[in-house]
C-alpha cells in the first residue's frame, strides 16, 4: 500500500486541479446573466490544454534534450488549438486562440514546475541513500565500534612481534593495517587516486588468497594510462568481495576469479568474473542483499555520482557471474 500511496496522492491532486479548472469560471462568472455553463465545451477545453500538458509532463521533460519531440508537440498543439477554436469560438478567432494559448502556457508551466520539484526531491533522497551506502562501506570493518587507534597500535605490535618469527604473517598484518587505514581515512574523501584504490584492492586480494588458499585462482590485471586519474573510493570493492563469497561456495581447487581494471582517457572499466554453484543460487542472491552495501545501493551511488555517464551490466550464466562496469569521469 505504501508503494502506491504517492501515485494515489498525485492522481487525486490532478483530479482536484481539473475539477477546480472547470468549476472556477462558474464561481467567478456564474451570476452573470450572459454566462452559460457548457459541460461538453469544458471537457473539450480540458482536452485541448490537458493533452499537450501531460505529453510535456510525462514524456517530453524526460527527453528534454531532443528538439524533435518539442517540434512535434508544437505542431500538434497548434493544429489542435486551431480546430478547437474554429469549432468553439463564437467571437474573434484571434482572441480565442490567444486565450487558449495562455491557458496552455499556464497549465504547462505549472506541470513543468511540479516535474522539477519532484525530480529535485527524488535527487535529494537518492543523495541521502548514496551517502548512507558510502558510510556503510567505510565502516564495515568497524561494526564492533573498535577504537581505530587502539586497533592500529595492536596491529603494529603484532607486526613487530611477527616479523621476527614469520615475515609472511607480518606482511599480511601490515596489509590489513593499510586497508583499515584506507577505510577510515581515504574512504571519507569524495575522490582518491585510482592507483590508491587499486593498491587497496591488491592488499585485499592478498588477504583473501591467504584465507582461501588454492581454492581460487586470482587473475588481476590493471592498466592506467593517467597516474592522476581520480575515482570515488570504495566503488569497486563490493563487486570483488562478492566474487569471493560466490567462489568460497565452490568445491575443488583453483576456481577462477578474474578482475580487470582499465583506465584510458577518463574512461574507467571494471570487469569481474567468477564461477559459482547453481544449486546455491538463492544463497548467492542473499549474499548480495546482505553484503553491507548490496548491488542496488551500488547502482544508486553510481547514478548519483555519474548520472548518464556510466553503464553497468551484470550477467548470470549457468555457472558464471560477470560484472562489467564502465564509467566516464570526463
Amino acid at each position: 500500500m505504501k508503494k502506491h500511496t504517492p501515485l494515489l496522492i498525485e492522481s487525486l491532486g490532478h483530479l482536484l486541479f481539473w475539477t477546480f479548472y472547470v468549476v472556477y469560471p462558474v464561481l467567478i462568472f456564474g451570476k452573470a446573466s450572459c454566462f452559460r455553463f457548457d459541460l461538453i465545451k469544458s471537457l473539450v477545453d480540458i482536452a485541448t490544454i490537458g493533452i499537450p500538458s501531460y505529453v510535456i509532463y510525462f514524456f517530453l521533460l524526460k527527453n528534454i534534450k531532443n528538439p524533435v519531440y518539442w517540434i512535434i508537440l508544437l505542431i500538434l498543439t497548434s493544429i489542435t488549438i486551431y480546430f478547437v477554436c474554429t469549432y468553439d469560438c463564437v467571437c474573434n478567432l484571434k482572441y480565442c486562440t490567444i486565450n487558449k494559448m495562455i491557458g496552455l502556457i499556464f497549465v504547462s508551466s505549472l506541470f513543468i514546475a511540479i516535474f522539477f520539484i519532484k525530480r529535485n526531491i527524488t535527487h535529494i533522497k537518492s543523495l541521502a541513500h548514496a551517502e548512507q551506502a558510502r558510510v556503510d562501506a567505510e565502516l564495515k570493518a568497524l561494526k564492533a565500534q573498535i577504537n581505530p587507534h587502539f586497533l592500529f597500535n595492536t596491529l603494529n605490535m603484532l607486526y613487530s612481534d611477527a616479523i621476527a618469527v614469520n615475515e609472511d604473517i607480518a606482511d599480511k598484518i601490515l596489509k590489513l593495517s593499510d586497508n583499515l587505514h584506507y577505510l577510515i581515512h581515504e574512504g571519507q574523501k569524495k575522490e582518491i587516486l585510482l592507483e590508491t584504490e587499486v593498491h587497496f584492492i591488491e592488499n585485499y586480494l592478498v588477504l583473501q588468497k591467504s584465507r582461501i588458499g588454492d581454492r581460487v585462482d586470482i587473475q588481476f590485471h590493471v592498466h592506467i594510462d593517467d597516474q592522476s586519474q581520480l575515482i570515488p573510493p570504495l566503488l569497486f570493492i563490493p563487486f570483488i568481495e562478492n566474487a569471493f563469497k560466490y567462489s568460497s561456495m565452490l568445491e575443488g581447487k583453483e576456481a577462477p576469479v578474474l578482475i580487470d581494471i582499465h583506465s584510458s582517457k577518463g574512461i574507467i572499466s571494471l570487469k569481474v568474473s567468477n564461477k559459482f554453484n547453481a544449486k546455491y543460487r538463492e544463497n548467492q542472491k542473499k549474499e548480495w542483499k546482505d553484503s553491507g552495501i548490496g548491488i542496488e545501493n551500488v547502482k544508486q551511488r553510481l547514478e548519483i555520482l555519474f548520472p548518464s555517464r556510466h553503464e553497468i551490466k551484470i550477467t548470470e550464466n549457468e555457472d558464471q557471474f560477470l560484472v562489467n562496469l564502465i564509467i566516464n569521469t570526463r
